[in-house]
């Protein structure tokens, strides 16, 4: 769990470091925390990967923390997209595949 945590902390700044409401005194910054840590407690298979970030903070920016947090565990539990969190190598190939015929 503390790994989570670290990779997130890490993310927090580098998302959208010019939206003053996701930078660190912003009011974004710890919604956007929450939501990612607790993406990763519902999601313990899958955890956090990078770039979630981008996707939770633009959810953020048009709705409420627990709206955002459904809508990203929707988003993200659909398809292919836990292929590529996981960096599931065969299974993305797949996807790939079967969009190219």
């Amino acid at each position: 769990w503390h790994k989570v945590q670290q990779q997130v902390e890490l993310d927090l700044g580098r998302t959208l470091p010019d939206n003053r409401f996701l930078q660190p005194h912003g009011p974004l910054f710890g919604p956007l925390r929450d939501v990612l840590c607790a993406y990763a407690t519902l999601r313990p298979a899958i955890g956090y990967a990078q770039g979630m970030c981008h996707v939770a903070a633009m959810l953020l920016l048009h709705m409420p923390p627990s709206q955002a947090l459904v809508a990203l565990v929707n988003l993200l539990d659909t398809r292919h997209f836990p292929a590529f969190c996981l960096v599931h190598a065969e299974r993305i190939g797949r996807y790939a595949d079967g969009m190219l015929r």
